[in-house]
């Protein structure tokens, strides 16, 4: 979505919910992308498997939105697994590509509410899981280096 001011109304007004159900949609599907049960782990991730997030404007906002664990409702075992998902997806990102990035004009107008986590808290909740995972692979060094997020601005991007 590209629409100056009007996405962000609606992404983080009354319709948010949906907006982040959407990307989790999303991203649980990367998932399911393993060729063959032979080749995948628990929940369908290849062994090697990894991720590169790549987001336009806004989703640079909300993509760490959607993979907060913190804000999927509910104790049931399909919360669960969500959660668990998400978390492997996290762990499985070393990089992070934003264009036209808003990160901080959508942090500073508080947008998403009031509350102690906010896109610094879910940064590092990445770079915690990230290292953590990376710690647990096999001969893998006990010292992490943090994940990288590449962020491009775009002078035609108004609220860039």
């Amino acid at each position: 979505m590209d629409w100056t001011f009007s996405d962000a109304v609606m992404a983080l007004g009354p319709l948010r919910g949906y907006v982040l159900d959407g990307i989790r949609q999303l991203l649980l599907k990367s998932l399911a992308d393993a060729p063959t049960a032979s080749q995948t782990g628990a929940i369908g991730v290849r062994a090697n498997q990894e991720f590169v997030i790549v987001s336009h404007s806004l989703g640079s906002y909300l993509i760490f939105s959607a993979l907060d664990m913190d804000e999927i409702a509910g104790k049931t075992a399909t919360a669960e697994q969500t959660r668990s998902n998400l978390q492997e997806i996290l762990k499985r990102t070393p990089l992070v590509v934003f264009f036209a990035n808003q990160l901080r004009l959508l942090e500073l107008a508080a947008l998403d509410g009031p509350s102690e986590r906010n896109i610094g808290t879910d940064l590092h909740d990445w770079g915690k899981v990230r290292c953590e995972y990376l710690k647990s692979l096999p001969g893998a060094p006990q010292e992490c280096k943090p994940p990288r997020i590449i962020a491009l601005n775009d002078p035609s991007d108004l609220p860039t």
